[in-house]
């Protein structure tokens, strides 16, 4: 679900099945996503400055069953601003951990979203009022996510839905190991908060 005011994708979805991952190395190829009108899409100019990657929200990780999903994992409607503390150091540990999981659980489900709620009041903020990433080229036009999500569902052997959720604040907390262990655990949340928070409802089953 691509945000066409914030420039970013307000969340993916994918699935991750460990048993099929692995079968081709990252390419790196970020690119505007055709299927968006220019005016609203984000492009590599956007992104041509010194303080933010281009993050992804569906891991190029997770879509290493082929070569052209992973070639698709580098559209910029899948791209947010992170800071490279940020990206390089615990989400990219906890996207690691999703993988991982896959291998415990088989395949799983995973929501993955930005949220913007930088005056801290528990929900979406103005669109006017959120920062924006300032380019080389002067312009400031895709919008700086304040918190990152995760949600990963488990489908169980008896029917029922098991999830895990995540939010986790986007600042240059720089972390690694152990350090990076406690603080993902110390920021899962309920869906409810993720929902208020971002502004959207899971159309999920009855769900642990």
């Amino acid at each position: 679900n691509y945000d066409r005011i914030s420039m970013v994708p307000a969340w993916t979805a994918h699935r991750v099945d460990a048993t099929r991952l692995g079968k081709v190395s990252r390419v790196d190829c970020f690119r505007r996503d055709p299927r968006i009108d220019k005016p609203t899409a984000s492009l590599p100019s956007d992104y041509s400055e010194p303080v933010f990657d281009q993050g992804h929200l569906t891991p190029s990780g997770d879509m290493t069953t082929a070569l052209n999903p992973v070639l698709n994992s580098f559209v910029l409607s899948n791209m947010a601003p992170q800071y490279c503390q940020f990206n390089r150091g615990v989400w990219q540990i906890f996207e690691s951990m999703v993988r991982l999981w896959s291998e415990d659980y088989g395949v799983i489900y995973v929501i993955t979203g930005s949220i913007f709620d930088w005056n801290g009041d528990e929900a979406p903020d103005d669109p006017p009022t959120v920062p924006r990433m300032k380019s080389n080229n002067g312009k400031a036009r895709v919008a700086v996510p304040s918190h990152f999500y995760k949600v990963v569902l488990f489908p169980s052997d008896d029917g029922d839905l098991y999830s895990v959720a995540v939010m986790l604040p986007h600042d240059q907390t720089d972390l690694s190991g152990d350090e990076a262990i406690d603080y993902l655990n110390r920021h899962v949340v309920s869906l409810s908060v993720i929902e208020r928070r971002a502004g959207i409802h899971f159309p999920f089953p009855s769900s642990h």
